[in-house]
């Protein structure tokens, strides 16, 4: 019973479930308070400033993914970060002076980054609230605690980097469960006691910084630093590698979710405040959802990582084929439920904000499933070869989602960005990288996928025409 205790308590899938599901109460009880007891303007500015807040980790440029995967491999035995497959003799033995040096470098990289997203999160929060925040001090004052918040999220992805990377995602996920829940019972309490935009913000940000002391104490506890001065040639290969790696991450990020939540808070002050809300509301739920499903994949993207430093390839696609099932489960499920119930659910609660109509939520859906797809796809193909695929292509995507949502929006509408995205991605990046992957694994796109993106996708469509046929016409 002890054995089967610490397996669960060590897991690092479980201890990632447990976490998100602590975070989701802020979806499950928070947001509710949030739709029932703001004002219409309070709910847009909030919507907005939570749009911000999934566009912050752009300005991580592409570090934390980067840093974690370099740990992995130092934590295998990678004896040069060039050569893969130079594991020390004894395989199972941590390369410690390579994972302090990483560490060291990475310090520096992080104190730009805070100043940088401080000045950048700020620019950006300011143009797009300006024209929604009419002389209200208490909005703005908002604004600057959750900028401030996001800066020090940013800054704390160096210590979870370092602690992912050498496989502690269950120490992490075990302190973010306690953590995040005390967040959520004061977020609660607040809005109970008294609901403002501003109060709601310093409350949310406040944890935030305390959990970045947090990651600080944790990493300290488990890395043995070397105190060993490094030499220069080193830090230019760990630069050179971090550079290479970070800034394809980076436009990456900047084109695939920089455009859609950029293009999102054009929406927001483009369409009515209703169907402003609905739609960013809606937005808001698919993010929470497509984090949760990140849950049984990325949590294992350390031990993938590690076994493809070891050279376990066969193993390793295996198991990562594994936990892509799970990831579409989670994601399908979420779908449904929200399709039939998600209004119900926000009638019962007494919203003044309700889900998007359906012609668009199952455009949204779509994009959600193409660009979860994709997404696993290319970290698949990233950590097989320490390489970042496509980032010319995805600047491409990004160029042709807005060119198309500019020329569509005017007959579109809202419907114009999930579909102009889905569009994009089909086909200039999606295609492109999976072919690439399946290469690679030596697939083909039936053989691979036909227990993953075909029946998940044939079953969505099947409870969509579903849903058409006998539910939205009743």
């Amino acid at each position: 019973m002890i054995i089967f205790f610490n397996r669960l308590w060590n897991s690092p899938t479980l201890t990632t479930w447990a976490s998100l599901i602590t975070i989701s109460t802020n979806t499950i009880i928070v947001l509710p308070l949030i739709l029932v007891k703001f004002s219409s303007i309070e709910t847009k500015i909030y919507l907005i400033l939570a749009t911000i807040i999934q566009l912050k980790n752009i300005f991580d440029f592409g570090l934390k993914e980067n840093l974690s995967r370099l740990f992995a491999y130092a934590n295998a035995g990678v004896e040069n970060l060039d050569e893969l497959n130079s594991t020390s003799k004894n395989k199972d033995l941590p390369n410690f002076k390579l994972i302090s040096r990483i560490f060291q470098r990475s310090k520096l990289y992080y104190r730009y980054i805070f100043i940088i997203s401080l000045i950048l999160i700020s620019t950006i929060t300011y143009f797009s609230l300006k024209s929604s925040i009419s002389g209200n001090l208490d909005f703005w004052y908002a604004s600057v605690a959750m900028v401030i918040g996001c800066s020090f999220f940013l800054y704390s992805n160096l210590y979870i980097s370092c602690l992912i990377g050498l496989n502690k995602v269950a120490l992490v996920k075990r302190w973010e469960v306690l953590l995040k829940g005390l967040s959520s019972l004061s977020l609660v309490v607040i809005m109970l006691i008294s609901p403002t935009l501003l109060n709601f913000m310093i409350v949310l940000n406040f944890w935030i910084i305390l959990n970045f002391f947090n990651y600080y104490f944790l990493t300290k506890r488990v890395l043995v630093e070397k105190k060993d001065i490094m030499e220069s040639v080193t830090k230019r290969s760990i630069d050179k590698m971090v550079f290479n790696l970070s800034w394809r991450s980076f436009i990456v990020g900047l084109s695939g979710t920089g455009t859609q939540q950029g293009l999102n808070l054009l929406i927001a002050n483009l369409v009515p405040l209703d169907i402003a809300n609905s739609y960013l509301l809606t937005d808001k739920i698919f993010a929470q959802l497509k984090e949760v499903s990140r849950a049984p994949f990325y949590s294992k993207i350390p031990e993938f990582t590690k076994l493809r430093g070891q050279g376990k390839i066969s193993e390793m696609i295996e198991k990562v084929r594994f936990s892509m099932g799970f990831s579409y489960l989670v994601i399908i499920s979420g779908l449904i439920f929200l399709l039939f119930l998600g209004n119900t659910l926000l009638d019962f609660i007494g919203s003044k904000v309700h889900l998007i109509d359906a012609s668009v939520f199952f455009l949204m859906a779509m994009f959600l499933l193409i660009e979860r797809y994709t997404a696993m796809h290319t970290q698949l193909f990233t950590f097989m070869n320490n390489l970042i695929i496509g980032y010319v292509r995805i600047i491409i995507t990004g160029v042709v989602t807005i060119a198309l949502f500019y020329l569509l929006f005017p007959y579109l509408s809202i419907k114009s960005l999930p579909f102009s995205s889905s569009i994009a991605y089909l086909l200039f990046f999606t295609v492109y990288v999976v072919r690439k992957n399946y290469k690679e694994i030596n697939e083909s796109f039936y053989s691979f996928e036909k227990r993953l993106i075909i029946p998940v996708s044939i079953l969505f469509l099947l409870f969509s025409i579903f849903y058409e046929i006998f539910i939205s016409h009743t």
